[in-house]
């Protein structure tokens, strides 16, 4: 994004320069072009059209990528909406520090009602619970029993990912028994597993549970306690990767 700066009685240049504001330049929404300017008026900044509050300016001023990237993508989605014939839905978070910000959009047609959306998470809720409650989903002190550990060193081994355990609304922490090896040890390798998925415990445990291609259709599970540790790890990356075998 280009910028331009006006002194007093000066005029808009139609090439971009180095300007205090955002971008000055020829813009051709539609067959016809249209000149864009900017220039102050009062408290507040004009913009092709637009006009932007100066105390906002004074916010955007310091990020020029954050800028350009949600106008190019607002242009972009506009575009796609009229290729599509249908609205756009735009998603914008903006990080409190300078980082990028993370935009994705869709069209409205694909967007989940808010109503399927809160049955969806109801039945989130009830599998959670029902998981919960589970006799191979164990309380920590049970737990730390059968591999003669203390409550305090799985509590603090789960929060560095070498133990897999599930927190629940209502019943707290949960160990999964199946996790424990045929000579009593804990699963070997999981600490790698959490590190490549995000040291997300519900998606290591999703993870754990389902058969996968390219580990033969075999679970995930299966293999680490067959000792197949790197292939299991490969398998977490393409998850990670969006890669399908």
């Amino acid at each position: 994004m280009s910028t331009a700066k006006h002194g007093k009685g000066s005029t808009p240049s139609k090439k971009p320069t180095a300007l205090g504001y955002l971008v000055v330049k020829d813009f051709a929404p539609t067959k016809a072009k249209a000149n864009f300017t900017s220039g102050k008026i009062k408290n507040r900044v004009v913009i092709s059209g637009l006009i932007v509050k100066k105390s906002s300016m004074k916010t955007l001023e310091g990020r020029p990528k954050l800028v350009r990237k949600v106008l190019d993508r607002i242009a972009e989605a506009a575009l796609r909406a009229e290729r599509l014939g249908e609205s756009i839905d735009l998603k914008i978070e903006i990080a409190p520090n300078k980082a990028e910000p993370k935009i994705t959009s869709l069209p409205s047609s694909r967007v989940v009602p808010n109503d399927a959306l809160a049955a969806a998470k109801e039945r989130g809720e009830q599998y959670v619970a029902s998981l919960m409650r589970d006799p191979e989903m164990l309380p920590g002190r049970e737990f730390a029993s059968l591999i003669g550990m203390s409550p305090e060193t799985v509590n603090q081994r789960r929060k560095t990912g070498d133990l897999l355990g599930l927190e629940g609304a209502t019943r707290g922490v949960r160990f999964p028994k199946w996790q424990i090896t045929d000579n009593g040890q804990p699963l070997p390798g999981l600490k790698a597993i959490f590190s490549i998925l995000d040291n997300d415990p519900w998606t290591v445990f999703r993870f754990l549970r389902q058969p996968h291609n390219e580990l033969a259709g075999k679970t995930a599970l299966e293999e680490m306690k067959a000792g197949h540790i790197e292939e299991v790890e490969n398998a977490a990356r393409n998850l990670k990767n969006g890669v399908f075998a």
